[in-house]
């Protein structure tokens, strides 16, 4: 019986990865990879912290934003795979192992396997594997900040002044100790379930709003 022989997890920076084309290969079944330094990479080793985490309340969805030193991307769940997130909260360091996929301009990761890292040093021995795999970032701290402002900004600018004030009124009208969740913001303003995550992502990076706990926000006094 022939065995599929699995694809490298490659470690990478996130910022290498989102910076790079996403290709196909020619034919029905070629693959789909971000090219590197000659590297067809199609599945990837990271080790991040978690800044953001939504869970569909049927719990059929559910994705975390991590960002390692680089930059920021998002690992999706549908279905049973939710069960590998679901452990997972703001702040915790994790190595995640999985394929690229890409959908309406974005790149994301579907996990295969996800792990806690107890140990913050970890952080600090991939750094340096990565600096001596692919050389010195070619980007600064200062400059990776300055990309994330810029994604920032080009986020809010996405979003039309009207839905964030739907969002911004449906929390406060709202407001209790608990909070207010994702589903009930999205029935109430009747917005597709991606904008009202995006929208109070902007809100919690501008100071606006705050998570109660994960999911459930308030309107910062």
């Amino acid at each position: 019986m022939l065995t599929q022989k699995r694809n490298t997890a490659y470690k990478i920076r996130i910022y290498d990865l989102i910076s790079n084309d996403y290709l196909k290969e020619d034919g029905e079944w070629g693959s789909s990879y971000v090219l590197i330094q000659d590297k067809k990479i199609t599945r990837v080793n990271l080790i991040a912290t978690v800044i953001s985490r939504y869970e569909s309340e049927d719990k059929t969805h559910c994705f975390v934003v991590i960002d390692d030193f680089s930059s920021e991307i998002r690992v999706k769940t549908w279905r049973e795979d939710t069960r590998l997130l679901n452990n997972l909260e703001v702040g915790n360091i994790i190595n995640v192992i999985g394929r690229i996929r890409k959908y309406n301009d974005e790149l994301y990761i579907t996990p295969e396997i996800v792990k806690k890292i107890d140990n913050p040093n970890w952080e600090l021995v991939r750094k340096l594997e990565l600096f001596e795999l692919y050389g010195k970032p070619k980007f600064s701290i200062k400059e990776a900040n300055e990309r994330k402002e810029k994604v920032i900004e080009e986020q809010i600018e996405g979003s039309s002044e009207s839905d964030r004030q739907k969002v911004l009124t449906i929390i406060e009208k709202r407001d209790s100790e608990l909070g207010v969740d994702y589903e009930n913001i999205k029935s109430e303003s009747r917005l597709e379930e991606e904008n009202v995550v995006n929208i109070a992502q902007e809100l919690l990076r501008e100071g606006e709003i705050y998570e109660v706990k994960t999911g459930r926000f308030r309107i910062t006094r």
